[in-house]
């Protein structure tokens, strides 16, 4: 029997509320968590964009080669490739081909959310940039997957003179890319 002047909240009352929010956040944190990792993998690309367009920029601004590689220190290049672990870019000063301490650093990026994986081409684990804006070897691909599985990897291809463009990705670079997922 309810007491006059009192207000108040009964117990089967706030186990309802609970239940009714407890079944709005799992109907909610699948979207959610799609929306996370399609943003993680935006993020990735558009940093390695910017990163591979600054890259060249300086190639032929200071006519100097400038590296681009894999990084887990963002000041060496990691014998890898995968890009999600981080990424270097330097002016190559001593010429060794390598990003090294005596090199002059242009760009880093660390360690991307755990959501997003990105890889290059096999054998492309450094990518060098001359004064004229090229970039030496053959053309490279990034393959980018996140969390939500192979059907929303996606790829896209540098060419040699530095223009990018989306590819299809391949079933190989695919699997390589979502691996862990």
């Amino acid at each position: 029997m309810p007491c006059p002047g009192r207000r108040g909240f009964t117990l089967i009352e706030m186990m309802v509320t609970v239940t009714v929010l407890g079944i709005l956040l799992v109907l909610v944190m699948p979207g959610f968590m799609h929306a996370r990792a399609a943003t993680a993998k935006h993020t990735l690309r558009q940093s390695l964009i910017g990163t591979l367009v600054q890259a060249r920029a300086v190639a032929s601004t200071r006519e100097q080669v400038v590296l681009l590689c894999p990084s887990h220190d963002q000041q060496s290049c990691a014998d890898s490739e995968e890009w999600h672990h981080g990424f270097v870019a330097a002016v190559d000063v001593n010429g060794s081909g390598t990003v090294d301490p005596g090199d002059q650093p242009v760009s880093s990026h660390g360690r991307f959310d755990a959501d997003i994986h990105a890889i290059s081409t096999r054998g492309r684990r450094l990518l060098k940039f001359y004064p004229n804006g090229g970039n030496a070897g053959s053309n490279v691909t990034f393959t980018f997957c996140d969390r939500r599985g192979p059907t929303k990897a996606s790829a896209m291809a540098m060419s040699n003179v530095g223009n990018y463009r989306e590819v299809p990705a391949s079933p190989d670079q695919v699997a390589r890319a979502c691996t862990g997922f």
